[in-house]
């Protein structure tokens, strides 16, 4: 598999830059046309008897508003190259449609970075995008940390692996990156017998089927954490293996009309300092 179409959700932040400018290198590395996506989270205008009074700082907030997003906009484009396959556009709507939109922009294309939420029980930007391209833009993504200066990744690969859909998807969607990876460990935290997929056989099985993609898997390996804290043992197995890159699936459950994180997705996003490559 390969991927032609890279959506990168940036601004002009120092970190957002940077995540334009990793983008960039996959999409070079994999000759993919990259469109970076600017969102703006646009206010809702006043209404009711005092929304006359209120329109002269609502237009104010909203200049100001526009302005940051222009010159964000003019920031991503001057980060690209001239030659470089690349489109920058603005996504811009209320706060309230933003997953929506986003859910809309990832479902074309074949891979979307990301940036690291501040928190993923807040609701901010960063949060909003990371929930609709995951579970509304139905694409693997690739979450990269708040760095502020490019990072070397990818060759370290850990594989948390657990018998479900999404943690297959995301073995899947990683393919790319795995290839390229100078080392790739495959963990298996709290196996459960009654979960089939977990035994020793069958993860022999999925290591036999990675290398069939040219990708040699050290392992598979299995540990059980303690007071069942799955998100510690994969974080200590990523300071052992000196990981730089995890691969997992995404799990969450609907409330109501939204997604919220399981614990161990919740726990590996928020304090990731490595890039997550995840497919719910």
């Amino acid at each position: 598999m390969s991927w032609k179409d890279i959506l990168v959700f940036a601004d002009g932040s120092e970190d957002g830059l940077t995540r334009l400018k990793l983008a960039m290198d996959i999409a070079r590395a994999h000759d993919a046309h990259l469109e970076a996506q600017i969102v703006t989270a646009l206010p809702q205008r006043p209404y009711g008897p005092a929304s006359a009074a209120l329109e002269d700082a609502f237009q104010e907030v909203l200049r100001a508003i526009e302005q940051r997003a222009a010159d964000a906009l003019a920031a991503v484009n001057k980060t690209a190259p001239p030659g470089e396959t690349f489109s920058a556009y603005r996504c811009d709507g209320p706060f309230s449609h933003l997953r929506s939109l986003v859910a809309v922009a990832a479902r074309s294309a074949d891979l979307v970075v990301l940036g690291q939420p501040e928190a993923t029980d807040a609701s901010d930007i960063d949060t909003e995008i990371l929930m609709g391209a995951l579970f509304g833009g139905g694409q693997p993504c690739l979450m990269l940390p708040r760095w502020v200066s490019p990072h070397i990744w990818g060759r370290r690969a850990l594989i948390a692996w657990k018998a479900t859909p999404q943690a297959a998807r995301a073995v899947q969607a990683a393919l790319p990156l795995l290839k390229r990876a100078e080392s790739v460990r495959l963990l298996t935290v709290d196996p459960r017998a009654e979960r089939e997929g977990e035994d020793r056989r069958s993860l022999m099985r999925l290591a036999t089927h990675l290398s069939r993609h040219d990708v040699e898997v050290e392992g598979p390996d299995t540990t059980q954490s303690e007071f069942g804290d799955a998100a510690r043992a994969i974080a200590e197995e990523i300071e052992v293996f000196r990981a730089d890159l995890l691969v997992m699936g995404a799990y969450g459950r609907a409330r109501v009309n939204e997604f919220v994180f399981g614990g161990v997705s919740r726990a590996m996003i928020r304090d990731a300092r490595i890039a997550v490559l995840m497919s719910h």
